[in-house]
């Protein structure tokens, strides 16, 4: 019993002292960690956002395996589909004003979204009847395949085989 109290209090003691460094080090605790989670730039944003968007569209059309009558549809697509992607960055959260003009500004910035989807609904629609059923499957599961419900998921870091660590087993 006493040889339980004593591991209890040096794992104790352990953890305060590393909580201790931790906090000394202004909670640093992996090196670099401070400097990739610092603010960018609204360039460097939007640089970062376009080469990510655009590797997307290569994974997609490499998936899809297109044909050479499908290629001038999923073209038009592309092109048309990257001018409807806002490149604005993320804002800061209005603070100033009353709550009425910050409701007012938000139900714009939804108006707004809002006649995005709209236009690329209508884009996607357009070229989802060029695919074949089996590249209509691919294109469901591949285009967009963060917005399935969960706010701000993010790509899991491993191959599709495995499953996210963030999702629950069938039947559980």
């Amino acid at each position: 019993m006493k040889s339980k109290m004593t591991l209890a209090l040096a794992l104790g003691a352990s953890l305060a002292s590393i909580s201790g460094m931790v906090w000394a080090k202004g909670g640093d605790c992996a090196p670099g960690m401070k400097e990739r989670w610092r603010p960018i730039s609204q360039h460097a944003w939007q640089e970062r956002m376009q080469e990510r968007v655009r590797a997307h569209f290569q994974r997609l059309e490499t998936l899809l395996q297109l044909s050479e009558a499908q290629r001038p549809a999923w073209e038009r697509f592309r092109e048309e589909y990257l001018r409807t992607l806002p490149m604005e960055g993320p804002s800061e959260p209005k603070t100033e004003g009353t709550v009425l003009e910050r409701m007012k500004q938000q139900e714009e910035r939804l108006r707004q979204m809002q006649q995005r989807l709209e236009q690329q609904r209508a884009l996607i629609e357009a070229f989802y009847h060029q695919l074949t059923p089996a590249q209509q499957k691919i294109f469901d599961q591949e285009f967009r395949p963060y917005a399935k419900g969960k706010h701000h998921q993010h790509p899991p870091m491993m191959p599709p085989s495995m499953p996210h660590p963030g999702s629950r087993a069938p039947g559980s």
